[in-house]
């Protein structure tokens, strides 16, 4: 019999007269409550120290346990990527029981649409949706009513002032991340005209300004549009409707009003006509091209392309990119120029990825005939992430990604789900890829397995590993007597255990609490007292050679069981009658020479068959 538990005995029944009031003094208690109307991740904090990442409505629970009549405080981390979140009842003091009252509400957020008026004399009102803003005066405004973040809003004037017009630009959108503070409205009783000259037609065309006002001209001249235009407003005057046989294009036809009359529009209509295009490179997805702000032409692969209306010969022309591709940028070299006697076929369209990055969870545990999941998010504000992957060790061959919500496009600031599973375990590993075909550098974990609920550190058979417990044993020392035993192999920690319990038993605590461990349903002598190499990395004080699997190396420095990080472990090699090897689990791991009778931490391994 030991006398440590002898001794625990006895203490235990001099204090039998102080269990209840012991019970009540130590009562501790969770904290937890339910989160509402959650979409994306919210982190929760409780008294400044434990955080936790929700990502589902429904209950939560802190980890944390807390004594009776001390305070509680929860929190909010870190919002959710397009809501706000509120913590009510959130503060207290801990009753004799568990806390689940705490509620997290979330709800999307919102911004304000408005702009400036300027130029007003009399009375307007502008009008967004159902909202509306009547002013009689210039400067800033804004709509009582906020519009949701992705939401559409669209700004026009639903009454205008007496003797004014007023324009609106920068009116319509989607809703981003800040207030719409750009929406200009101008007032002016000073209007004006828009007109140019028309050359070349044979037949009739129908030209229009800002999308209307269309008129239809039947011969060269002069022209005007009906409706003025006030004075600082944007014009934009394009061909609607082609002559039966001829192509006209517009030049000078877009800017904004200033203080006279436009007359400066220049429409050219030719027979004579003829193709513009060009070569479109690195394309993944659609493009939408347009040749002087019209004659629109969607593209989904590299190559040749052709606009589809030809340009009359002495015409401006003008390529610009009007849609670009879901996860592209696309720029467009030699641009503009005068059609001349031929077709221009240099027009140069570059597409290039828009990047975006990753993060994982930092480690997983896959159970052998069990599944593990890694959260994957696409930490891009701006563009999706496209077919993420994991790229496992190359001799993970049983390892397979057993379901994957990640799918082809993972939207900004969102996250997934992939799910691994295998039938065998391997020795974990570190510095494992998640990559996208758009990612510009990749994430990475850390993945170990697990036999019955046990860490594996070492692979030693097709049907067999090396696994560590999960506890601690508690500070032990290693011996009590000088007496020299076989237990000195660097490497074998099972035989040396064997060896030191048939010779000293339980005169070697450190041993013994290993080799007398049923932990797991197994019998008596499974356990063993891991020897200074299966501790420790390859070298160091105890000159541990390559090739033997170590739980640091394998487990420890990769972040699993960070509970023995910065600890001291026995190992059951023996160095002398005085001394055994322990080994310090820091970063860069230290082997120690420790006199037998200091109590040191134990943790115990064993083989286990799969």
């Amino acid at each position: 019999m030991r006398l440590s538990k002898v001794w625990t005995a006895v203490a235990a029944l001099a204090l039998g007269g102080c269990v209840d009031s012991d019970k009540e003094a130590s009562f501790e208690a969770g904290v937890g409550g339910t989160v509402t109307g959650l979409s994306g991740e919210v982190t929760l904090i409780l008294n400044g120290s434990e955080s936790l990442r929700v990502s589902t409505n429904g209950s939560f629970n802190f980890a944390t346990r807390l004594p009776a009549e001390t305070s509680y405080v929860v929190t909010i981390g870190s919002q959710p990527a397009n809501q706000v979140c509120a913590v009510l009842g959130g503060t207290g003091t801990m009753p004799y029981a568990s806390i689940n009252s705490v509620v997290v509400s979330c709800a999307g957020r919102s911004h304000a649409v408005g702009g400036n008026i300027s130029g007003l004399v009399g009375s307007v009102t502008l009008t967004n949706g159902n909202d509306t803003y009547p002013s009689s005066t210039d400067g800033p405004f804004s709509f009582a009513t906020p519009v949701t973040e992705g939401a559409a809003y669209a700004v026009s004037v639903q009454t205008h002032p007496d003797i004014q017009t007023c324009s609106v630009s920068n009116g319509a959108g989607t809703m981003g991340t800040s207030a719409v503070e750009n929406v200009a409205v101008v007032c002016s009783t000073n209007t004006f005209v828009i007109g140019g000259t028309v050359s070349g037609l044979a037949g009739d065309v129908v030209l229009q300004n800002n999308s209307g006002d269309p008129i239809t001209i039947s011969g060269n001249g002069a022209f005007e549009f009906p409706a003025a235009v006030a004075q600082g407003s944007p014009y934009a005057v394009m061909v609607q409707t082609q002559p039966a046989t001829q192509t006209c294009s517009v030049s000078q036809g877009a800017g904004a009003v200033g203080s006279g009359d436009v007359s400066n529009v220049v429409v050219v209509c030719s027979t004579n006509y003829f193709n513009l295009g060009g070569t479109v490179s690195g394309l993944n997805g659609t493009v939408v091209l347009q040749n002087n702000g019209g004659d629109n032409l969607a593209i989904t692969s590299s190559g040749a392309y052709t606009f589809p209306s030809p340009v009359a010969q002495g015409s401006n022309y003008s390529v610009t990119v009007l849609t670009q591709p879901a996860t592209q940028t696309c720029t467009v070299s030699n641009d503009s120029g005068m059609m001349d006697m031929s077709d221009v076929a240099n027009v140069g369209v570059s597409c290039a990825d828009n990047a975006t990055t990753l993060s994982v969870t930092a480690r997983a545990v896959i159970p052998v005939d069990g599944t593990a999941s890694l959260t994957v998010t696409n930490t891009g504000a701006s563009y999706s992430a496209q077919n993420i992957a994991i790229n496992l060790p190359a001799g993970w061959t049983d390892v397979s990604v057993v379901s994957s919500t990640c799918g082809p496009s993972l939207p900004p600031l969102a996250a997934c789900t992939l799910t691994l599973g295998s039938p065998v375990p391997y020795v974990a590993q570190g510095g494992i890829e998640i990559t996208g075909d758009n990612v510009s550098s990749s994430a990475t974990t850390a993945i170990a397995f697990s036999i019955d609920g046990y860490l594996v550190f070492s692979v030693d058979s097709p049907t067999s590993a090396s696994v560590i417990d999960g506890a601690n044993m508690g500070s032990w020392s290693w011996s009590g007597t000088t007496l020299l035993v076989s237990g000195t192999d660097p490497i074998d920690g099972a035989g040396n255990t064997a060896s030191i319990a048939a010779q000293l038993g339980n005169l070697a605590p450190a041993a013994d609490v290993c080799d007398t461990s049923t932990a797991g349903g197994a019998s008596v002598g499974t356990w063993y007292l891991p020897a200074v190499c299966q501790l420790t990395d390859v070298g160091g004080l105890a000159n541990c050679p390559a090739g033997v699997p170590s739980i640091h190396t394998n487990l420890v420095r990769l972040g699993f069981r960070p509970e023995m990080a910065n600890f001291s472990y026995w190992s059951s090699t023996q160095y002398g009658p005085d001394h055994a090897w322990s080994v310090l689990m820091s970063a860069d791991p230290t082997e120690l020479l420790t006199a037998k009778f200091t109590a040191t931490g134990v943790r115990c391994a064993r083989s286990i068959d799969y």
